[in-house]
């Protein structure tokens, strides 16, 4: 038994059928991914670039994909609806 993130235990499934992903009845834990910019940072506008870059549509629907990350993001939840058919 071990605690683990999704996107790695799908990852770790996919090369060993034995191994499998369970959420007790209790329940689990939720959490959030952030960004933040410190105030010290030497190139805000950069960061702001990047963070907005993450979060196109098209960039986090390729997060998603390739991580099994879950997104609250519509736009790129409907590029990644084909994933939910396969």
């Amino acid at each position: 038994m071990a605690m683990d993130y999704s996107s790695d235990a799908i990852q770790i499934m996919a090369e060993n059928s034995d191994i499998h992903y369970v959420i007790s009845a209790s329940g689990s834990s939720l959490w959030t991914d952030t960004m933040a910019i410190p105030q010290t940072a030497p190139n805000i506008e950069a960061a702001y670039s990047w963070i907005n870059f993450l979060l196109e549509p098209a960039s986090l629907a390729k997060t998603v994909e390739r991580l099994k990350f879950a997104t609250a993001h519509q736009a790129a939840i409907d590029l990644t609806t084909h994933l939910l058919k396969d």
